[in-house]
């Protein structure tokens, strides 16, 4: 299992990765998604999925719209940390029997 820590920097190598990985993915397509700073920094500890998914909107997944970046659902989850990625930002949070115990965002730079 990963550590806190350990996710931090799996969503940082995720960030590099968007920009250099040859995939193109359309899963969750349907509308574009923005995951941002701001609400990353509502993510309080302690919330439960419910609540976290009530400000980010859909379920953890792989929202990118634009060519490059990871395969369509490739790391929405890893361990317990799960991940919400869009073409302007990466936000990862970390649950404990259903409870937030850390976060995490980067910015998604895809050319």
């Amino acid at each position: 299992m990963l550590s806190h820590r350990s996710g931090f920097w799996l969503l940082l190598v995720v960030c590099l990765l968007l920009g250099s990985v040859p995939f193109a993915s359309s899963t969750h397509n349907a509308r574009k998604m923005h995951f941002t700073q701001a609400q990353c920094d509502r993510i309080r500890i302690g919330m439960t999925r419910t609540e976290v998914q009530a400000i980010l909107g859909p379920p953890p997944g792989n929202y990118l719209t634009r060519p490059g970046g990871l395969p369509p659902n490739s790391l929405s989850s890893v361990a317990a940390w799960e991940f919400w990625i869009s073409d302007e930002g990466a936000v990862g949070v970390l649950f404990d029997s259903d409870r937030v115990v850390e976060t995490a965002f980067c910015e998604v730079a895809l050319d």
